[in-house]
Protein backbone atom coordinates (compact mmCIF):
# COMPACT_ATOMS: atom_id res chain seq x y z
CA UNK A 1 0.00 0.00 0.00
CA UNK A 2 1.32 3.35 -0.98
CA UNK A 3 -0.03 6.65 -0.15
CA UNK A 4 -0.44 7.55 -3.30
CA UNK A 5 -3.19 4.40 -3.17
CA UNK A 6 -5.16 5.42 -0.56
CA UNK A 7 -7.99 6.95 -2.18
CA UNK A 8 -9.23 3.94 -4.13
CA UNK A 9 -8.65 1.23 -1.32
CA UNK A 10 -11.62 -0.48 -0.30
CA UNK A 11 -11.57 -0.58 3.71
CA UNK A 12 -11.79 -3.93 5.48
CA UNK A 13 -9.77 -5.21 8.39
CA UNK A 14 -6.79 -6.72 5.90
CA UNK A 15 -6.79 -3.44 4.20
CA UNK A 16 -6.60 -1.66 7.85
CA UNK A 17 -3.41 -4.11 8.78
CA UNK A 18 -1.90 -2.81 5.58
CA UNK A 19 -2.86 0.73 6.40
CA UNK A 20 -0.72 0.54 10.10
CA UNK A 21 2.33 -1.15 7.84
CA UNK A 22 2.59 1.99 6.05
CA UNK A 23 2.68 3.48 8.58
CA UNK A 24 5.32 1.78 10.50
CA UNK A 25 7.58 2.16 7.09
CA UNK A 26 7.28 6.41 7.84
CA UNK A 27 8.88 5.67 11.43
CA UNK A 28 11.74 8.53 12.03
CA UNK A 29 12.78 7.50 15.45
CA UNK A 30 14.51 11.01 15.80
CA UNK A 31 11.47 12.39 15.43
CA UNK A 32 10.15 10.54 17.99
CA UNK A 33 12.76 10.98 20.77
CA UNK A 34 11.68 14.60 19.81
CA UNK A 35 8.37 14.20 20.44
CA UNK A 36 8.72 12.54 23.52
CA UNK A 37 10.80 15.20 25.02
CA UNK A 38 8.39 17.69 23.85
CA UNK A 39 4.74 15.88 24.24
CA UNK A 40 3.76 14.35 27.98
CA UNK A 41 1.84 11.44 27.63
CA UNK A 42 1.82 10.83 23.81
CA UNK A 43 1.56 7.22 25.08
CA UNK A 44 2.41 4.83 21.72
CA UNK A 45 3.26 6.46 18.46
CA UNK A 46 4.75 5.45 15.59
CA UNK A 47 6.80 8.29 15.24
CA UNK A 48 5.46 10.06 11.82
CA UNK A 49 6.21 13.01 10.73
CA UNK A 50 3.21 15.88 10.53
CA UNK A 51 3.51 16.56 6.86
CA UNK A 52 3.39 12.81 6.21
CA UNK A 53 0.05 12.12 8.11
CA UNK A 54 -1.31 15.69 6.20
CA UNK A 55 -0.53 13.54 2.93
CA UNK A 56 -2.04 10.85 4.33
CA UNK A 57 -4.98 12.44 5.43
CA UNK A 58 -5.50 14.53 1.43
CA UNK A 59 -5.25 11.04 -0.31
CA UNK A 60 -8.16 9.62 2.38
CA UNK A 61 -10.10 12.31 1.92
CA UNK A 62 -10.69 11.26 -1.76
CA UNK A 63 -11.88 7.79 -0.70
CA UNK A 64 -15.35 6.92 -1.38
CA UNK A 65 -15.72 4.73 1.58
CA UNK A 66 -13.91 7.41 4.07
CA UNK A 67 -16.60 6.76 6.66
CA UNK A 68 -15.45 2.77 6.73
CA UNK A 69 -11.70 3.94 6.73
CA UNK A 70 -13.14 6.53 9.94
CA UNK A 71 -14.34 3.68 11.94
CA UNK A 72 -11.29 1.76 11.79
CA UNK A 73 -8.91 4.60 12.78
CA UNK A 74 -11.45 5.50 15.45
CA UNK A 75 -10.78 2.29 17.48
CA UNK A 76 -7.04 2.55 17.12
CA UNK A 77 -5.21 4.10 20.38
CA UNK A 78 -1.81 5.47 18.63
CA UNK A 79 -1.03 9.31 18.63
CA UNK A 80 -0.87 9.00 14.76
CA UNK A 81 -4.52 7.09 14.75
CA UNK A 82 -5.52 9.86 17.55
CA UNK A 83 -4.09 12.66 15.41
CA UNK A 84 -5.41 11.41 11.70
CA UNK A 85 -9.50 11.01 13.46
CA UNK A 86 -9.35 14.28 14.58
CA UNK A 87 -8.16 15.60 11.04
CA UNK A 88 -10.55 13.63 9.25
CA UNK A 89 -13.50 14.28 11.45
CA UNK A 90 -14.98 17.58 9.64
CA UNK A 91 -15.13 15.31 6.24
CA UNK A 92 -18.06 12.96 8.57
CA UNK A 93 -21.39 13.80 7.20
CA UNK A 94 -23.09 14.45 10.69
CA UNK A 95 -27.32 14.10 10.55
CA UNK A 96 -27.48 16.73 13.08
CA UNK A 97 -25.42 19.35 15.39
CA UNK A 98 -26.02 17.19 18.35
CA UNK A 99 -24.53 14.08 16.49
CA UNK A 100 -21.31 16.48 15.77
CA UNK A 101 -20.96 17.26 19.19
CA UNK A 102 -21.51 13.56 20.00
CA UNK A 103 -18.91 12.87 17.77
CA UNK A 104 -16.43 15.89 19.49
CA UNK A 105 -16.99 14.55 23.32
CA UNK A 106 -15.93 11.06 22.16
CA UNK A 107 -12.67 12.71 20.93
CA UNK A 108 -12.25 14.67 23.42
CA UNK A 109 -12.21 11.67 25.91
CA UNK A 110 -9.26 10.02 24.10
CA UNK A 111 -6.93 13.44 24.33
CA UNK A 112 -4.16 12.90 26.86
CA UNK A 113 -1.73 15.58 26.03
CA UNK A 114 -1.75 18.95 24.65
CA UNK A 115 -0.55 18.43 21.01
CA UNK A 116 -3.88 16.12 20.60
CA UNK A 117 -5.67 18.70 22.27
CA UNK A 118 -4.72 22.08 20.18
CA UNK A 119 -4.62 20.40 16.83
CA UNK A 120 -8.06 18.65 16.66
CA UNK A 121 -9.07 22.37 17.69
CA UNK A 122 -6.92 23.75 14.46
CA UNK A 123 -8.61 20.78 12.48
CA UNK A 124 -12.50 21.44 13.23
CA UNK A 125 -12.27 25.54 12.35
CA UNK A 126 -15.50 24.78 9.91
CA UNK A 127 -17.60 22.34 12.65
CA UNK A 128 -17.41 25.51 14.61
CA UNK A 129 -17.26 28.02 12.20
CA UNK A 130 -20.41 26.45 10.76
CA UNK A 131 -23.03 26.63 14.04
CA UNK A 132 -20.78 29.16 15.48
CA UNK A 133 -23.55 30.35 18.58
CA UNK A 134 -24.59 26.88 18.77
CA UNK A 135 -21.07 25.79 19.21
CA UNK A 136 -20.33 28.66 21.86
CA UNK A 137 -23.67 27.45 23.39
CA UNK A 138 -22.12 24.01 24.64
CA UNK A 139 -18.24 25.57 25.77
CA UNK A 140 -19.45 25.79 29.36
CA UNK A 141 -19.92 22.21 29.59
CA UNK A 142 -16.40 21.90 28.62
CA UNK A 143 -14.68 24.97 30.69
CA UNK A 144 -16.59 23.10 33.75
CA UNK A 145 -15.36 19.74 33.69
CA UNK A 146 -12.87 18.62 36.35
CA UNK A 147 -10.50 17.10 33.58
CA UNK A 148 -7.54 19.50 32.25
CA UNK A 149 -8.24 18.46 28.42
CA UNK A 150 -11.81 19.38 27.95
CA UNK A 151 -11.08 22.49 29.63
CA UNK A 152 -8.06 23.57 27.65
CA UNK A 153 -9.81 22.50 24.56
CA UNK A 154 -12.74 25.03 25.24
CA UNK A 155 -10.27 27.66 25.94
CA UNK A 156 -8.01 26.63 22.64
CA UNK A 157 -11.29 27.09 20.56
CA UNK A 158 -12.04 30.15 22.47
CA UNK A 159 -9.04 31.47 21.64
CA UNK A 160 -8.68 30.27 17.63
CA UNK A 161 -12.56 31.05 16.48
CA UNK A 162 -14.15 33.48 19.69
CA UNK A 163 -11.22 36.39 20.00
CA UNK A 164 -13.60 38.93 18.83
CA UNK A 165 -15.06 42.53 20.77
CA UNK A 166 -18.59 40.71 20.22
CA UNK A 167 -17.15 37.68 22.60
CA UNK A 168 -14.86 39.20 25.37
CA UNK A 169 -17.32 39.41 28.07
CA UNK A 170 -18.31 35.88 27.50
CA UNK A 171 -14.43 34.87 27.68
CA UNK A 172 -13.58 36.53 30.52
CA UNK A 173 -16.74 34.95 32.58
CA UNK A 174 -15.29 31.34 31.29
CA UNK A 175 -12.06 31.76 32.68
CA UNK A 176 -13.62 32.63 35.98
CA UNK A 177 -15.72 29.20 36.07
CA UNK A 178 -13.03 27.01 35.10
CA UNK A 179 -13.18 24.34 37.83
CA UNK A 180 -9.65 22.78 36.82
CA UNK A 181 -6.62 24.86 37.34
CA UNK A 182 -3.59 22.36 35.81
CA UNK A 183 -0.65 23.68 34.10
CA UNK A 184 -2.13 23.24 30.57
CA UNK A 185 -5.49 25.12 31.74
CA UNK A 186 -3.51 27.59 33.34
CA UNK A 187 -0.90 27.76 30.01
CA UNK A 188 -4.22 28.39 27.80
CA UNK A 189 -5.73 30.45 29.75
CA UNK A 190 -2.63 32.93 29.74
CA UNK A 191 -2.32 32.27 25.67
CA UNK A 192 -6.21 33.08 25.64
CA UNK A 193 -5.68 36.68 27.64
CA UNK A 194 -2.68 37.94 25.44
CA UNK A 195 -4.46 37.28 22.60
CA UNK A 196 -7.47 39.02 24.20
CA UNK A 197 -5.63 41.90 24.87
CA UNK A 198 -4.81 42.40 21.04
CA UNK A 199 -8.61 42.66 20.75
CA UNK A 200 -9.42 45.48 23.45
CA UNK A 201 -6.42 46.74 25.24
CA UNK A 202 -8.29 48.35 28.30
CA UNK A 203 -10.89 45.95 28.86
CA UNK A 204 -8.54 43.10 28.72
CA UNK A 205 -6.09 45.05 31.29
CA UNK A 206 -9.13 45.78 33.19
CA UNK A 207 -9.69 41.89 33.45
CA UNK A 208 -6.14 41.44 34.81
CA UNK A 209 -6.24 43.99 37.35
CA UNK A 210 -9.82 42.72 38.51
CA UNK A 211 -7.88 39.94 40.70
CA UNK A 212 -10.57 37.09 39.00
CA UNK A 213 -7.28 35.14 37.92
CA UNK A 214 -4.80 33.44 40.36
CA UNK A 215 -1.47 34.91 40.31
CA UNK A 216 0.51 32.44 38.38
CA UNK A 217 -2.40 33.05 35.21
CA UNK A 218 -2.16 37.19 36.19
CA UNK A 219 1.72 36.91 35.94
CA UNK A 220 1.53 34.12 32.64
CA UNK A 221 -0.63 36.15 30.87
CA UNK A 222 1.35 39.47 31.32
CA UNK A 223 4.44 37.05 30.22
CA UNK A 224 2.92 36.31 27.00
CA UNK A 225 1.74 39.90 26.22
CA UNK A 226 4.93 41.28 26.90
CA UNK A 227 6.50 38.41 24.33
CA UNK A 228 4.02 39.67 21.56
CA UNK A 229 5.59 41.99 18.99
CA UNK A 230 2.53 43.74 18.42
CA UNK A 231 2.62 45.40 22.10
CA UNK A 232 4.35 49.06 22.42
CA UNK A 233 7.64 49.22 24.38
CA UNK A 234 5.79 51.48 26.43
CA UNK A 235 2.76 49.21 27.09
CA UNK A 236 5.14 46.54 28.15
CA UNK A 237 6.03 48.66 30.81
CA UNK A 238 2.83 49.45 31.85
CA UNK A 239 1.85 45.94 32.18
CA UNK A 240 4.88 44.82 34.11
CA UNK A 241 4.52 47.08 36.95
CA UNK A 242 1.05 44.93 37.08
CA UNK A 243 2.77 41.35 37.98
CA UNK A 244 2.10 40.04 41.12
CA UNK A 245 5.34 39.29 43.44
CA UNK A 246 5.79 35.69 45.10
CA UNK A 247 3.76 35.21 48.81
Amino acid sequence: MKIEELGLVEWNAEAYKSFIELLKSYSDEAYGKFNSKIIPDIGFSYSVRMPVLRKIAKQLEKNKDLESFYNFVSAGSSYEEKLLQGMLMPKMNFKSFSDMISSIDYYIKKINNWALCDCFVSNIQKLVEGSKEEFLAVIPKYIKSPEPWPARFALVTLNSYYTEEAYLDFIFDAIQALVNHEYYVNMGVAWLISTCYLVNKEKTKCFIQSGKMDDWCINKSIQKIVESLRVSKEEKEELKKQRRKKR
